[in-house]
This record gives structure tokens, sequence and C-alpha cells, in this order.
């Protein structure tokens, strides 16, 4: 799964699965608390309001019939009957406003079939109620509030048939119609509107009875979901995060041995790597195996030369040994010829074989030269050998240190909008640039060498001047830096190099040059400062990395 991944790729996965995780999280509790608060509108604005109005209603006309059993008292006096009144009254008003606070709430079908038998019942009680207000302040009109009473303090005094006596027979007339009215028909009527009043209640009750189920089942599942998003998150969160960290450890502790025994000089490290993968690591293996393949072969080739090396001085010595023979060859043949010269003297006859002896030893002897200076010869040629061998080797080595210590410009490209880093950035390092695909540290030259800014523009030296980046590689570090002009790559001689001046001894200017432009129409040449460049990079690995 992460086998083609970048380090990058894997840790942005990682940041944005723990995002997603809180997301979820999120919008869990968002869901959750967009339910209940749904299920809370609906018990603000409907069912509370509702039972609240039927409530109202209720009481409204509770007090009402409180208030009517006061007046039907016939020792009510005056002051608590006018309490009774206002009280029936302030009760309708409640009533109304009950009425007018259920009717601005939603209904269901269910309800308004309901509540219609309520307003139906309401209305017939109300008018029952009103003619019995009607009856009842008739009988006040006439000023006698108990004529039962008065009718037996007639009767004791022996009134019956006076006309005080008939006065008060009308009282008794209407307070019997009021009796007959309240007990016959305003009083069944508000048995039934307050039955009635009480299902609609119940009703109402019911509904926010479900209601308050649905927020319970509701609140239960929320606690359920977020339970699980606790308990399984964060352990998901963990095992992925252990599952990409393992990952990357086991790449970095493999790198880091391979590294620690190229180190110790073993160059026959197996290093197992896929080059065809995007990681970073198996990319710094792949570089490892590449680097240790290359120092082998090196090594091979070093070795083949020192065996050469060791051939040419065998050779050179068993040349050596054969001149050593040929020489004792030589003395002998001369010993010969002393002798035979001794000979001559003492013989004339052993003259002729003498010199036919000195012939054979003169042959002898030139054959033996001829061979000398055919090995002298082969000597010379194996020397030549050693030499070219030893030059080949001083070339290697030397190609080897100009590649250690040689200064790649790998790129110039156009400029670049440098990122700064948080609490890393400073004057000479600027932050990061985005060359090819890559970040790359960018660097100020001017402000590591101290150099002020003009306050005049520059003359141009090439028609097509603006500013550019310069990528260049030193010593297997890459940096980036800006420039104002750029002009080309300048060859010059190593005695044409002059000694800087005493102000520029402390700084990183290696040497002095002069410079004049190809094509340039300007007389006066340019005087450059050739940088030290082992001091400069060196500075920038200490301050920057």
């Amino acid at each position: 799964m992460f086998k083609n991944m970048t380090l990058q790729t894997r840790l942005i996965g990682s940041f944005f699965f723990m995002g997603l995780i809180v997301l979820t999280m999120a919008l869990l509790g968002w869901f959750t608390t967009n339910e209940l608060n749904q299920y809370i509108n609906i018990l603000a604005t409907d069912n509370i309001p509702s039972v609240s109005g039927i409530w109202k209603i209720n009481e409204g006309q509770t007090q009402i019939q409180s208030a009517e059993r006061l007046l039907f008292d016939p020792e009510v006096t005056v002051s608590e009957r006018q309490g009774a009144i206002t009280q029936i009254q302030d009760a309708w008003k409640q009533i109304n406003e009950g009425i007018k606070q259920y009717e601005a709430t939603p209904l269901s079908e269910q309800e308004k079939k309901e509540y219609g038998l309520v307003k139906e019942q309401l209305d017939a009680w109300k008018q029952a109620h009103e003619k019995l207000l009607d009856i009842e302040q008739q009988f006040t009109q006439l000023g006698i509030r108990n004529p039962w009473k008065k009718q037996i303090e007639l009767i004791r005094q022996g009134k019956e048939k006076t006309s005080d006596f008939a006065i008060v027979q009308a009282p008794i007339e209407l307070r019997n119609r009021m009796d007959s009215e309240g007990a016959n028909r305003e009083e069944p009527l508000f048995k039934i509107t307050d039955d009635q009043a009480g299902k609609l209640l119940k009703l109402n009750e019911g509904y926010i009875s479900d209601t308050q189920k649905e927020v319970e089942q509701n609140v239960a599942r929320s606690i359920f979901w977020i339970s699980v998003g606790i308990a399984i998150d964060p352990i998901t969160a963990i095992i992925f995060g252990f599952i990409i960290a393992r990952k990357i450890a086991f790449q970095i502790l493999g790198v880091v041995r391979v590294a620690e025994q190229i180190s110790t000089g073993n160059l026959t490290t197996q290093v197992t790597a896929d080059s065809n993968s995007k990681d970073e690591m198996n990319r710094l293996l792949t570089a490892f195996q590449t680097m240790t393949q290359n120092l082998n072969t090196l090594i091979r080739q070093v070795q083949h030369s020192g065996i050469q090396v060791t051939t040419s001085a065998t050779q050179i010595a068993v040349s050596g040994k054969q001149l050593e023979g040929t020489l004792t060859e030589q003395v002998a043949s001369t010993n010969e010829v002393a002798a035979a010269t001794k000979e001559i003297s003492a013989t004339s006859r052993e003259l002729v074989s003498a010199m036919e002896q000195v012939a054979a030893i003169s042959q002898i002897t030139t054959t033996a030269a001829n061979d000398s200076q055919k090995d002298i010869v082969r000597m010379e040629t194996t020397m030549r050998q050693l030499a070219e061998a030893t030059n080949a080797i001083a070339a290697r080595l030397g190609v080897i240190s100009e590649k250690a210590n040689s200064i790649n410009t790998k790129e110039i490209s156009p400029a670049s909008v440098i990122h700064t880093l948080p609490h890393r950035s400073n004057q000479i390092l600027r932050g990061l640039v985005s060359i090819r695909g890559e970040l790359r540290l960018c660097i100020s030259l001017s402000d590591l060498l101290n150099l002020e800014a003009a306050d005049t523009a520059v003359q141009s030296l090439s028609p097509v001047v603006y500013s550019r980046m310069v990528v260049l590689e030193k010593a297997d570090k890459t940096w980036v830096f800006g420039v104002d002009e750029l002009y080309g790559v300048h060859r010059f001689q190593r005695d044409e190099l002059q000694d800087p001046p005493k102000s520029l001894t402390q700084t990183y200017t290696k040497g002095l040059f002069h410079w004049q432009p190809s094509g340039s129409q300007m007389e006066q040449s340019h005087s450059v400062s050739y940088l030290d460049d082992e001091l400069l990079f060196t500075t920038l690995a200490r301050k920057v990395v």
C-alpha cells in the first residue's frame, strides 16, 4: 500500500486521515445537535404552547365555575359579588388568550377534530353562562338577595296576603330559574366542555410524550455513536500512525545500518532497494547501492593496477637476474680468453686451436651481449608500463578527488516564490523554493558576503538581464541562491590570479582576476573576486544546516 508513496505523501495522508476522523466526529455531533434542536423547536413552538393554551382554557372555566357558585350564595355581599363578576371577566380573557395561543400552533387532523368539538361545546357553555348571568343580573336588580328569608319573616308577621309578600315572589321565581338553568343546562355543558378539553389535553400530552421518547432515543443513539467514535477513532488513528511510523522507522534504521557499515569500510554490504519506488528512503538506498557499486568498481580497478605494478616489478627482477647471469657468463668468457692468450704464447700449434676457441668464445660473447641488450629493452618496456600504470592510478585518484571537491552547476531557473520557514528563516537562509517539484534551501549570498545593495542600477552586461536562481551542488548538498545577472562560465589560468588587498584577506575572497565580457564595447576590464568555495560552503553548512 505504501510502497510507491513518498514520505511527504504518507505524512499528508496521515494528517488527512486524522482530520477525517475529527470531521466525522464533528459531523456526528452537528447532526445530533441539529436533530435535538428540531425536537426542542417542536416542543417550544408546538407542543408546549398547545398544552399551555388548553390549560388556560381549562383553568378559565374552573375560575368561572367557582365564581358562579359564589353568585348562587344568598348571603353574598355586594363587594363579593362584584369580585366574582370581575373574576369571571378575567377568566374569559384568559380563555380567549388560550384559544388564540392554541390556534396559532400547527394542528394535526386529529387535533383539529378534537379542537372543533371543544370549541363547539365551549360556545354552547358560554351561551348558557351568559343566560345565567343575565338572570342573576335581574335577580340582583330586585334588591333581595335572600327572598326565602324575607318570605319566612312575612309569614311570621302574618302578612301572607300583603303586597310585600307578592313582591318577594318575583325574586324567588328568578332564583328558581337560576337554579334550574345552572343545574339542567350550564353545569352539564361545563362538564362536557371540561371533559372534551381534557381529551384534547391528553392528546397533546401524548404528542409531548412521543416527542420526549424520540428525543430520548436520539440521545441514546447519539451517545452510542459518539461512544463508538470515541472508542474506535483513537484506536484506528493509533494503529494507522503506528503502521506508518513503523514503516518509516524501519526504513530509516535500514539506511542507518547501511551507512554505518559503509562508514567502517565494508563496501561489500548488500543493499536491497527498489529503483522504481518513489519512496525517499528507497531512493536513498538506491543511491547507497550505486555508490558502493562505483566504489567497488574503482577498488577493483586500483587492485588491478596494483597487480600490474607487481607483475612489472617481478618482470624487472627476473630481467635483473637474467642480466646478472649474462654478466657472469661474460666474466667466464673473459677468463677463457685470458687462458687462451696464455696458451698462444706457449705454443704456436695451439694458436690455431686457441684462435678457433677465441672465435667460438667471441661468438658466445656476441650472443650473450645480444641477449643482454634484449633484456635491457624488455626492462625498459616494463619500466615504461610501470610508469603508465602509476600515471593511470594517479589520474584516477585525481578524478576521484576532483569529483569529491568539484562544484556542479545543476540548473539555472527563473525566479521562484520563496516560502519562509517558521523560526528558521533569517538573513542568510531565506526559506524554501520549489525546483522541478523538489523543495530546496534558498540562501542569500549578498547577506553572507555582507554586500551592500547598489543605489543605482548596475550597467547591463548583456541585452537580456533579469533575476534568476542558480542551483549548485557541492559535496552532495544542493544550494539555491538568487542572482541579479548571470553572464556564463569564464576560464582563466592560475597565474592570472592576483593576491587580494589586505581589506579582503579576512573575507571569502581568495584572489582577484581581470575580466572583460566578450563582444563588450567597454575598454576597461572588470576586477572580479575569486571566492574560496571550501570556506564559503563550509560556512553555509555550519550556519544553515
